[in-house]
């Protein structure tokens, strides 16, 4: 079989079913081992038997619905390449946005420590100290989640210290920046993606009813983890910003919201 024939097999299906034909084309290029530009200039040759087996089987597990991240174990994520598997949720490009705006705010510091909270990859922490930041910290409840962190840390050669906490609850020591991606699906949301809902970790998607759980756990005692001065700063859902801003306004009085490629709110920047 060639390249085009593959890839026209698949992608076809993939819009019928409603799934993303970028995947697709990611799947065919990583399992071949090369640029998706690549691919295209190989478009007509055969694909060798074991490789073809190998991409046939991968890409009938994605039309099924199974994330394409988690069917190579891995993603790319601000440059970086992370392993992830369903005990982490898979770092998404929005997310990327969190991370510039976190080294802006950590050029105002002289040596930033920062808490990246509910860490699961370790996607953002590692991405600060792959970027300058020599004290980064990472906390997670799930020891999974931390086994892939620690594993994404090696393999990018940073070193972060990552420990076992619900939220801030075993953490010790006070930090320039508190930063966080929590959970912030509503519990009974009816508009979850189903490839997000059936296999992506559930602990890290819900928030509780209105999603915004975990915001009010962090702000309510996140001065006592701040040095003075300090900053926190959330990924938050684009239509969640003034409610966000109201929990943060009980105990902290400057509030930044800072928006993604899309336009829609992204960061919020509080202190």
């Amino acid at each position: 079989m060639r390249y085009l024939e593959l890839l026209n097999k698949y992608t076809t299906i993939a819009k019928y079913r409603g799934l993303e034909e970028e995947a697709v084309k990611l799947i065919v290029a990583e399992l071949s081992d090369m640029t998706q530009t690549e691919v295209y200039l190989h478009y007509n040759d055969e694909v060798s038997p074991l490789l073809v087996d190998k991409i046939i089987s991968s890409l009938e597990k994605y039309i099924t619905g199974y994330p394409a991240q988690y069917i190579l174990g891995y993603t790319y994520f601000y440059g970086l390449k992370l392993k992830v598997c369903e005990d982490v949720l898979i770092p998404r490009f929005d997310t990327e946005v969190v991370v510039e705006q976190a080294l802006k705010v950590a050029s105002f510091y002289k040596e930033p420590k920062v808490l990246d909270i509910c860490t699961g990859s370790g996607a953002i922490a590692i991405a600060l100290a792959k970027n300058g930041i020599s004290a980064v910290d990472a906390l997670d409840i799930s020891k999974n989640a931390l086994k892939i962190a620690r594993i994404n840390a090696k393999e990018n050669d940073v070193k972060i210290r990552f420990f076992e906490s619900d939220l801030l609850r075993n953490v010790k020591e006070k930090y320039d920046i508190l930063i966080s991606n929590p959970p912030y699906i509503e519990n009974n949301a009816k508009d979850v993606d189903k490839m997000v809902l059936d296999h992506e970790p559930h602990l890290a998607l819900f928030g509780g009813i209105d999603g915004l759980d975990f915001y009010r756990a962090i702000l309510k005692d996140a001065k006592d983890y701040l040095k003075p001065g300090g900053s926190i700063i959330f990924e938050i859902p684009y239509d969640k910003a003034n409610e966000i801003r109201s929990i943060a306004l009980m105990y902290f009085k400057n509030i930044q919201i800072e928006k993604d490629l899309a336009n829609n709110d992204r960061v919020m920047i509080i202190s």
